[in-house]
């Protein structure tokens, strides 16, 4: 209980300093928000939409627990072999050659081992080479900052943003299924890298991520339920 005042504490402080602050020129407290306004039309939901929201909270609820134990079982492998002063995702013979090339690495005991600074350094060095071999040649909305991604799947069609990552074609949301599928692949792809990010030796957090992972599952489903929309209306 202690935690969670502190924790509530905390949290309604910071809400009050970045309102003050305004640290986005907006005069809102959130750094994301729909490009349409509050009080337009188009807003303007109907009942049977509920379905469509309730399904967008089980599948991120589901998601949730399969990145928790996912990132577990990165920890996990991750302090088994920091403990030998290895890394976990660089096969033993390829960290053998480069630490006999560069010794300045290796630890003064016994075997062939990383010394803690430099296994945290190399670490952050292959992270930051898997995110790219991922990121680069699939999607433009991978290879952008993801909040700028995440800017783009806020922004209602035409919108320039929408446009640059082809999440817009001819004025509306593009809802074919090459565009569907690439927000399931960012979603997944995105889901992996966090899972064995988050708990690495490095300046990375859960929030943008969290909020990028939402967006695509959001936008996929605003695809779906503006595609039905359509046909019932035709």
């Amino acid at each position: 209980r202690r935690s969670l005042l502190f924790a509530f504490t905390a949290a309604v402080s910071a809400s009050f300093l970045v309102k003050h602050m305004n640290l986005s020129g907006a005069n809102r407290l959130t750094l994301f928000s729909l490009a349409t306004s509050t009080h337009n039309p188009r807003k303007e939901w109907h009942s049977w939409e509920m379905i469509a929201y309730s399904m967008i909270g089980v599948s991120c609820g589901l998601i949730g627990a399969f990145f928790v134990r996912v990132n577990l079982w990165w920890t996990r492998l991750r302090r088994l072999h920091a403990n030998n002063g290895r890394l976990w995702q660089v096969p033993n013979f390829l960290q053998d050659s480069f630490l006999t090339v560069f010794p300045c690495f290796r630890n003064d005991g016994p075997g062939l081992a990383f010394t803690p600074l430099s296994l945290n350094i190399a670490e952050g060095v292959v992270i930051a080479i898997m995110t790219a071999m991922l990121n680069y040649p699939f999607l433009g909305i991978l290879r952008a900052p993801s909040m700028e991604g995440i800017h783009a799947m806020f922004e209602a069609c035409p919108g320039h943003r929408g446009e640059r990552f082809d999440l817009c074609e001819q004025g509306g949301p593009a809802v074919d299924s090459f565009s569907c599928l690439g927000l399931v692949l960012a979603a997944c792809m995105r889901v992996f890298q966090t899972s064995y990010t988050f708990g690495a030796a490095l300046p990375s957090g859960l929030f943008i991520p969290s909020m990028f992972i939402g967006a695509t599952l959001g936008r996929l489903m605003g695809n779906i339920v503006y595609t039905i929309n359509e046909n019932l209306a035709d």
